[in-house]
């Protein structure tokens, strides 16, 4: 793994990593990370992509990991959500320059509605992975409205309370320790809290973009700007609370469906939010890696063909 810093749109360096040890690689992969995390937790998995073929590149997105200093971390100025979108489309041009190769989109949780919002940015991705995803208008609407009068006089605060919450929310029956939400396996969770760059407090800034520009994402105006020639393929655990325990990304994937876009859908039985590292990762990684393979040969086979 190499680790660099470009510049992106608006000339604020980004810190980026870049999965390239690949011999003859046959795509990229462009990867989307989660919120309070940073692209370097997602490197057994992009290792594992790199032995499929294609090469990986990450970024830590505004508001988080090596992009910005321990005393920053978890907000930036501005919208937020917007700017980082901004990066990613950016740096797939970037990306789609240094290799002439299919650049397809992945992104997890917080990445995952990133990349929901870039599938309407009219751009010519083939393929789109969302991990952890789900379809989030009510929730982000009335979350929207609940933390706007905080927002306009504290939106750098960054609230301790937030993860306290989160580190006890959704137990499950047998299960002990923290953040028991985001994987059925404790060792997992535990290094996440032992991470130093994960799990950070998260500004008011960060949270009000975040949920104000994901509600737009699913209104008829918005879901006009899909790209019919974009597949969109959806990896999520059955007790992930961000998918609604299935019932929110069968949701998304229906909206996705009602607009001609060809999908895919993957539910993994008692796998939670962190599903590329629970029980079922080897298979779930495995079943992404498949999903990109299908457009590698997408000049030659219709997309109905590659998503029956």
């Amino acid at each position: 793994m190499r680790e660099f810093k470009l510049k992106s749109f608006d000339n604020t360096e980004i810190y980026c990593r870049l999965w390239d040890d690949v011999q003859n690689p046959k795509g990229v992969i462009q990867l989307l990370h989660g919120m309070s995390e940073y692209a370097g937790r997602y490197d057994e998995f992009a290792r594992y992509l790199n032995t499929r073929g294609y090469i990986v590149f990450g970024d830590d997105h505004r508001a988080h990991g090596l992009t910005e200093t321990d005393q920053n971390r978890g907000k930036h100025p501005g919208n937020i959500f917007k700017k980082t979108l901004n990066d990613e489309l950016f740096f797939r041009e970037w990306l789609k320059s240094q290799y002439y190769l299919p650049v397809f989109l992945m992104g997890h949780s917080y990445g995952s509605f990133l990349s929901q919002a870039f599938a309407q940015e009219g751009t010519d991705v083939k393929a789109i992975a969302l991990i952890g995803s789900g379809h989030m208008r009510d929730l982000f609407n009335f979350g929207k409205i609940a933390v706007a009068p905080i927002f306009l006089v504290a939106r750098n605060w960054r609230p301790r309370i937030v993860n306290r919450v989160s580190d006890n929310f959704q137990k499950f029956k047998g299960d002990e320790g923290k953040l028991q939400w985001a994987n059925s396996v404790r060792a997992r969770r535990e290094e996440v809290l032992a991470d130093p760059l994960a799990h950070q407090n998260m500004s008011v800034g960060f949270d009000f973009y975040m949920m104000k520009e994901t509600s737009k994402l699913y209104g008829k105006k918005a879901q006009a700007k899909l790209n019919p020639a974009t597949a969109i393929g959806i990896f999520s655990g059955d007790a992930d609370s961000v998918g609604q325990m299935g019932k929110g990304v069968k949701k998304l994937d229906k909206m996705y469906r009602q607009n001609g876009i060809k999908t895919e859908l993957h539910l993994y039985p008692g796998a939670r939010h962190e599903v590329f590292y629970d029980w079922c990762g080897e298979q779930m990684q495995k079943d992404v890696a498949d999903f990109f393979d299908k457009f590698i040969i997408y000049e030659q086979t219709s997309i109905d063909d590659l998503c029956k």
